[in-house]
């Protein structure tokens, strides 16, 4: 799946089956601890920052060369994310999302 900005200085998100898979594992989790509103302004939040300014929200961890990808984390309480960063190209790839730790119970 892949999800537009609205002007050419935004960078489109590319989130995979697999992780939009895990995304709906989170919110049924986020629905059985109580935790819903939580994780939808986390998710806002990173969502919001990959669009706009990915490379300066997270942590970069390593340059890929042959691909020209920036590796990076970051983390919003209560989830933590790992994405790369196609700068060239205005592409953030969605590698991962998921809690800190245990959601509450």
């Amino acid at each position: 799946m892949r999800h537009e900005g609205n002007g050419s200085a935004l960078f489109s998100l590319v989130v995979s089956g697999k992780v939009q898979e895990n995304l709906d594992q989170l919110a049924l989790e986020a629905g059985a601890s109580g935790t819903e509103a939580e994780l939808q302004i986390a998710l806002s939040k990173i969502f919001r920052e990959l669009k706009t300014n990915p490379l300066q929200f997270g942590e970069p961890k390593y340059y890929l060369k042959h691909m020209k990808l920036v590796y990076c984390t970051a983390s919003v309480a209560p989830l933590f994310v790992r994405y790369g960063v196609r700068e060239d190209l205005k592409l953030v790839f969605l590698a991962e999302i998921s809690w800190l730790s245990n959601p509450k119970k």
